[in-house]
């Protein structure tokens, strides 16, 4: 028998089959079986993956829940009492897809061991091409997850804009959120780059503390290609997120803190009241 950690991959489309392909090519984890949400899970399988999307999440959930084997699942879209009963038994963990990055996660490891000393402020922007969808599942929730997984200290008070930048409807949101001491969370999230921009994709991370300020950009590493039509491509030469973002899924699934995944369901809630009232919330 293997001793590699056996892991099923719940979800569908390029995430699944892209987190299943590194699992299959993997070392240290054997991969069991890759399951659409709903379906039962494969034999042997001590670990499931969940990258279901959407309303497929708490399917997903409730279909591997009698199974009572740790999981780990993108940041919960709902907040309503099925997703937090999904997360109340401690057994379910959250994680942000943007772990797959390299560079972020060698940030987060920094600032969780104070390498900036005490926080002050944390300031993150992930912008994509005009005209994406699902902005605020596809992109805001990493983004609020990755940030809220950087600091322990509780919110307090949150205060969200939701604007339109061009012409459609919505498609910038910007959230600050102050702690219960000292620290000021500042984030934003756009569809606001040029559909022929080179680089589909702009993520920046900064963290300032009373030691030093450490500053992340993870999608400028790029190579310039130049053709003979003028026309210049950003190729993104950064290694594939999937096995990263595997080991730190596997990483945290020995991690249960069921009132810190709670509160994180609190920060997203809050940060839709404010958005459709205009007004801050208080957590």
């Amino acid at each position: 028998m293997s001793d590699r950690q056996q892991l099923a991959v719940v979800g569908t489309g390029d995430i699944a089959s892209n987190v299943a392909e590194a699992i299959r090519y993997s070392t240290a984890y054997a991969l069991t079986g890759s399951v659409t949400p709903g379906s039962a899970l494969p034999s042997g399988t001590e670990t499931v993956i969940c990258v279901a999307e959407s309303n497929d999440q708490l399917t997903a959930l409730k279909a591997v829940a009698d199974a009572e084997l740790p999981v780990v699942t993108l940041p919960l879209t709902t907040t309503d009492a099925t997703a937090r009963a999904a997360l109340g038994h401690g057994r379910v963990v959250q994680v942000s897809p943007l772990r797959g990055f390299v560079a972020l996660e060698a940030f987060r490891a920094d600032v969780r061991n104070g390498a900036a000393g005490k926080p002050y402020g944390i300031f993150g922007a992930h912008r994509v091409r005009q005209g994406s969808s699902d902005l605020f599942e596809k992109v805001g929730l990493p983004l609020l997850h990755f940030a809220f997984d950087l600091f322990a200290e509780p919110l307090a008070r949150v205060q969200t804009t939701r604007a339109s930048l061009f012409a459609g409807g919505p498609d910038a949101w910007f959230v600050i959120a102050r702690g219960a001491r000292d620290l000021l969370l500042t984030l934003e999230f756009a569809a606001s780059l040029s559909p022929s921009a080179p680089a589909s994709e702009q993520i920046l991370l900064e963290a300032t503390g009373d030691a030093a300020v450490l500053r992340v950009e993870p999608t400028r590493q790029v190579i310039e290609v130049s053709g003979g039509t003028g026309a210049t491509t950003d190729i993104g030469w950064w290694p594939e997120l999937a096995p990263v973002f595997v080991d730190a899924a596997v990483q945290t699934i020995g991690i249960h803190e069921p009132e810190r995944e709670m509160a994180f369901l609190d920060f997203v809630a809050a940060v839709r009241e404010s958005a459709e009232t205009g007004q801050p919330v208080n957590l």
